[in-house]
């Protein structure tokens, strides 16, 4: 069954046009020059500056203009000081070590709530562990989940909580893998007003591409290319907005790399750049995911509406599939509209729906044309795109969401009629709606 509706960017994005030529030049490469000279004079001098035969015959490398480039564009993307630190790694749990490691060197206690991502918290507690740090985690999903408390609320009681146990760091999510943004700028500010100003690491794997990121008086921001910017390869991407912040990083980095004790090929590869200096026992780095990388940023930068504007796009998405669900059998989580994302969340009100393995319900889904994150109890995660959609499209989602909640067999479902078309619309990309060939 080909894939009718893509709704699954929260966990792996569809790769970009851009990257995807970048890719299939760089392969081109490799089986034409292997690792010969014309390679590293690419990869550390940049497309323009190659000799013009390779240019012309590998001009899906266009967009790739070296470190120094990239991270240009980065900060652009994000919005992010001129001066601010870029830096990448081949994992992003990489790069939340250094983070955590960052917290665990400079605070006695760190706060966290349930909505973090569970493997990050795992490296917050081993890295404070080894640091005799206290890590609180703060509870607070069972209140937004039935829309009990807003944005403000959740400002006040995690400021309140940071200071009631005089934490000096914290670790939060932009946006919650189940599609909640806290506002983190807020609560910045909330503490700054009583004069606090704790050591603050953010989450940003699923605001990056999706939304606007949430930089002010953040220390490190973490994010990823391969969920809504749709790079295609999973590389760590960080931040380091604050001045105060650059030292203390770059140490961890330095002792990180130094030390041997996580092996990251290209966070490796990126400090022998800086450095210019040589680490011949280091392990070879996918160099194709950093030119994937640099054409999926330039595109995002290049898309003819604003973050903000896809962002709002998203939303009203959601707004229409969960109305759409509510009438065919599936509850929304709905949390105060402040902290609305275009991610949707839906739940299963049959209760044999809900017994079903999470994997039952994915590939149920999946049958009738929909790809989507599923969770046991019935639960389906959606990712909105970044334009708005055509009545047919919601017309799909209607079928196959009621298909589904009745248990009817995909085969049911595909002579209605919907699977003979394939709809191509990716989350900030254009909707294009084509026949399949017989």
């Amino acid at each position: 069954m080909y894939t009718t509706l893509y709704l699954d960017t929260a966990r792996f994005g569809r790769m970009r046009f851009r990257a995807r030529r970048a890719a299939a030049d760089h392969a081109r490469l490799c089986s034409d020059e292997g690792g010969s000279r014309r390679v590293e004079e690419l990869l550390v001098g940049g497309h323009e500056p190659w000799p013009r035969a390779f240019q012309l015959r590998y001009p899906g490398l266009a967009d790739w203009g070296g470190l120094a480039s990239l991270r240009s564009d980065l900060r652009t993307m994000l919005g992010a000081p001129t001066e601010a630190n870029v830096l990448l790694a081949a994992r992003s749990a990489t790069l939340m070590r250094i983070g955590a490691r960052a917290l665990a060197r400079r605070c006695r206690r760190i706060l966290h709530t349930d909505l973090e991502w569970d493997s990050y918290v795992g490296l917050l507690h081993e890295e404070a562990g080894q640091a005799g740090r206290e890590v609180i985690s703060l509870p607070v999903r069972h209140l937004l989940d039935g829309g009990t408390i807003g944005a403000d609320d959740i400002v006040r009681l995690i400021a309140d909580a940071c200071r009631a146990r005089s934490c000096e760091g914290l670790f939060l999510t932009d946006i919650s893998h189940d599609g909640m943004r806290i506002p983190v700028a807020s609560i910045v500010r909330e503490l700054e007003r009583g004069g606090a100003e704790p050591l603050l690491v953010v989450d940003g794997s699923q605001a990056l591409g999706q939304a606007p990121v949430q930089l002010d008086g953040c220390d490190l921001y973490l994010a990823g290319a391969q969920k809504w910017l749709r790079a295609g390869h999973p590389i760590g991407i960080a931040l380091v907005p604050r001045e105060k912040s650059r030292a203390l990083v770059a140490g961890e980095i330095a002792r990180l790399v130094d030390s041997r004790s996580v092996s990251d090929p290209l966070l490796d590869l990126v400090d022998q750049i800086d450095s210019t200096a040589s680490h011949p026992y280091g392990e070879t780095a996918d160099l194709g995911a950093l030119f994937c990388l640099a054409a999926a940023v330039r595109a995002e930068c290049a898309e003819r509406r604003s973050t903000d504007q896809r962002f709002a796009l998203r939303k009203a998405n959601a707004a229409r599939v969960r109305e759409i669900a509510r009438r065919v059998g599936w509850e929304p989580f709905v949390p105060s509209s402040a902290l609305l994302t275009g991610i949707v969340l839906l739940r299963a009100a049959d209760p044999g729906v809900r017994s079903w393995p999470a994997e039952r319900l994915r590939s149920e889904l999946h049958r009738r044309g929909l790809a989507a994150t599923a969770y046991d109890g019935g639960v389906v995660r959606l990712s909105m795109p970044g334009e708005l959609w055509e009545d047919e499209d919601l017309e799909v989602m209607r079928s196959v969401l009621a298909g589904v909640a009745r248990g009817m067999p995909a085969s049911v479902a595909r002579r209605a009629g919907h699977a003979g078309r394939r709809s191509t619309l990716e989350p900030g990309g254009r909707l294009e709606c084509a026949r399949r060939v017989q």
